[in-house]
């Protein structure tokens, strides 16, 4: 049988848990301190590492190949041909991350735009 002290103490949990459902996902802010290995501070708290962090196109290099498809102006003599492009993070710059809820990953978005 439930006493009042753990009837309440069941409902702030209730309470916790709606909320945190509420929010999927927190956004977070960070400063690219290390290039190789990778590493990112996080609001002056904490350094992510290569092994918490899941890049995207935006913070990577990465191949494009020219298909007529995925390109809309392209010399023909182009066609299967790759570049590469040239996106990795640099020291000193600033992103943007999504921290996965209950979880120690963090995509890395793209980069904080300059204002």
């Amino acid at each position: 049988m439930l006493n009042s002290n753990n009837f309440l103490e069941l409902i702030k949990r209730a309470a916790v848990d709606a909320n945190e459902q509420a929010q999927p996902c927190d956004i977070l802010f960070g400063t690219v301190v290390s290039e190789s290995p990778l590493r990112i501070r996080v609001e002056q708290k904490m350094e992510l590492g290569e092994a918490q962090l899941i890049l995207t196109r935006n913070v990577s290099d990465h191949k494009v190949k020219f298909d007529g498809e995925n390109v809309r102006s392209f010399p023909e003599d182009a066609d299967g041909s790759e570049i590469v492009i040239k996106n990795a993070l640099r020291a000193g710059e600033q992103v943007v991350l999504i921290k996965q809820r209950g979880g120690q990953k963090f995509l890395v978005l793209d980069r904080r735009a300059e204002i």
